[in-house]
């Protein structure tokens, strides 16, 4: 595993140089992100290959992920990503189970937790199977959004609890595009949309 420590100067790239790619690949191979930490990345990809398993953990005020490019949650194989206790992940277009047999989860829980994608969009079960939770305020912002894409794919949505929140901005969210999607709202949750397809 790569534990980065805020409080031991644990940073990987810095805002004026972000280009590079992270690509996070391996038997259970993990990055976790802490106290502060930072990584600045061009595309970041966990669960590169179809026998990986990997995660991120992104914890902490002021603990932040910024992918320039991408950032995909199980390209070809298994990986999470778990935004927790004020964590921050800044990305362009997201993935959550890119690539047919691919699995992604993630996950943002927590008051100030956020995955931030500005007018980017995040799709959800893309080709493969794709799960996102939002919960106990957590927050994840996106331009547009898709939750089982292509045929075959599988996306999974939660958004639970008061405060917690996906908003798609002014685009389109499309839940089961051609593949099998669900998106649960409860327990005072809240997702704002430009316009929404249910089962194109």
């Amino acid at each position: 595993a790569l534990e980065l420590d805020g409080n031991l100067g644990g940073n990987i790239g810095n805002t004026s140089h972000s280009s590079g790619d992270l690509d996070i690949s391996g038997n259970s191979t993990a990055v976790n992100i802490v106290n502060g930490a930072q990584i600045y990345a061009g595309n970041v990809s966990a669960g590169v290959s179809p026998t990986d398993v990997d995660t991120i953990y992104v914890s902490d005020p002021s603990s932040r992920l910024v992918a320039s490019g991408t950032l995909s949650v199980g390209v070809d194989g298994n990986a999470t990503l778990t935004v927790v206790n004020g964590g921050n992940v800044t990305s362009g277009t997201g993935y959550v189970g890119e690539n047919a047999g691919a699995h992604g989860t993630a996950t943002v829980n927590g008051t100030i937790s956020q995955w931030n994608l500005g007018s980017n969009g995040l799709f959800v079960g893309a080709n493969g199977t794709g799960t996102l939770t939002i919960s106990n305020g957590g927050d994840v912002t996106s331009g547009a959004g898709t939750v089982a894409s292509a045929s075959g794919s599988n996306g999974t949505v939660t958004v639970d609890g008061v405060s917690s929140r996906w908003n798609a901005g002014s685009g389109d969210l499309v839940v089961g595009d051609s593949g099998s999607g669900t998106l649960t709202v409860s327990n005072g949750g809240n997702v704002t949309i430009g316009s929404g397809v249910l089962g194109s």
